[in-house]
């Protein structure tokens, strides 16, 4: 949190304390700036709750209508959406022209992108399918994009912020997704959402859900409410980040890092967490990482990119260490990996070949927005955790020191 000195002096104790201090909120400059950009994006909930109406609108007049998301702009968000715990069962992809629904409509920065994302806007809406873009006020072409457009935060329109803007785009994407679960109530109907398969009863809860739900709602949510509550939670979450404690411990995980770069080992990342599996996959200039993905032959493409002892693995998990639908830790610690864990459930004794364990603060149930009705909460909070301490600790160990 920002430091503030009351009155008209500075002591020379303040004049020493007060560069300190500001180094300290530096270290969490990517958590400052999201917590900026919450702000933003609660300032216009009544737009995003507008732009819900809207669509909860349209889904209700053709029940083979769901949400769809551009994978082409952005397939971190649209991988988000796919059957994500806490999220909206049957969604698909927008580049699909056979499927009816909502575009979401995705924006990361404006260079050299407006007039063809203008354009593709314009292709869903005359497909039927209309779009809400979620991108930068600033910047943005003074032609139309979307039927409706809800501002990220970001200060300009430039590929810079491209990869928090990620982040902020999936924010309001999910704040948007909990007033549609609102707003559905009072237009008469209501939309099932996805448990994580951590809960109990999830498999056969998730078999049967539909975004179309049979029944009348089981009871109306005013408007704002769901929203409101999903942003309180992230920015929750965002503030525990941003306390000294844990800044400490991401020091020490990034240096942990470095150690390995030092000693001529390569570092590696990867995670099991929808939207960043995906958007680091592509995210390799001037990265200190090289992206892996974990979801079948780990150990084999271990071996095909030269992984081996003494490498580093910078490891997202979820419920864990290992995945609910995936056990890597034996395989990195077989190919002599030395694993930096990111996790919400650190383990109380450090797994063969952990070379440090940093904790998150998000918790199951996965969703930050509680309803009245089942599954009890919509809109996951975990993405945005791990997604905000990635870009995080890519600055640091890029960083020299």
């Amino acid at each position: 949190m920002p430091c503030r000195f009351h009155g008209l002096a500075l002591t020379l104790a303040g004049l020493v304390v007060l560069p300190m201090a500001l180094a300290a909120q530096d270290d969490a400059r990517e958590v400052a700036e999201l917590r900026r950009r919450i702000g933003v994006i609660r300032a216009q909930l009544p737009a995003i709750t507008e732009a819900a109406e809207y669509a909860a609108g349209h889904f209700k007049g053709d029940s083979a209508k769901r949400i769809l998301v551009s994978r082409k702009l952005d397939p971190g968000l649209g991988l988000e959406f796919y059957f994500r715990a806490g999220g909206p069962p049957e969604s698909g992809n927008a580049d699909n022209a056979s499927l009816r629904g909502v575009v979401l409509l995705p924006i990361r920065h404006w260079e050299g992108s407006g007039l063809g994302i203008a354009m593709l806007a314009q292709q869903y809406q005359e497909q039927g399918r209309p779009a809400i873009a979620i991108g930068s006020v600033a910047d943005r072409p003074s032609i139309p994009v979307g039927r409706r457009f809800l501002d990220n935060g970001a200060p300009t329109g430039d590929r810079a912020h491209e990869g928090i803007n990620g982040i902020a785009n999936m924010i309001v994407a999910w704040t948007w997704y909990a007033e549609v679960v609102s707003a559905a109530t009072r237009d008469g109907w209501w939309t099932g959402t996805y448990f994580t398969v951590l809960q109990p009863g999830a498999t056969q809860h998730n078999a049967m859900v539909k975004f179309r739900m049979p029944t009348p709602p089981p009871t109306v949510v005013a408007a704002g409410t769901l929203g409101a509550a999903y942003l309180d939670a992230v920015d929750s979450l965002l503030a525990r980040a941003g306390a000294a404690a844990h800044q400490k411990l991401v020091a020490q995980a990034a240096d942990s890092l470095r150690a390995r770069r030092r000693e001529g080992g390569t570092l590696f990342v990867a995670s099991c967490g929808h939207y960043l599996q995906e958007s680091m996959q592509g995210d390799t200039l001037g990265s200190p990482f090289r992206p892996l993905d974990w979801r079948w032959d780990v150990a084999g493409k271990l071996r095909a990119r030269g992984g081996g002892a003494g490498d580093g693995m910078l490891w997202f998990g979820y419920g864990g260490y290992d995945c609910p639908n995936i056990e890597v830790a034996s395989t990195f610690n077989a190919a002599g990996l030395r694993v930096v864990v990111v996790a919400d459930r650190p383990a109380t004794e450090m797994a063969p070949g952990v070379a440090f364990q940093l904790p998150l603060s998000w918790r199951m149930p996965d969703a930050g927005a509680p309803v009245p009705f089942p599954p009890g909460a919509v809109a996951p909070t975990a993405s945005v955790d791990m997604a905000i301490h990635y870009l995080w600790l890519k600055r640091l160990v890029g960083e020299p020191k």
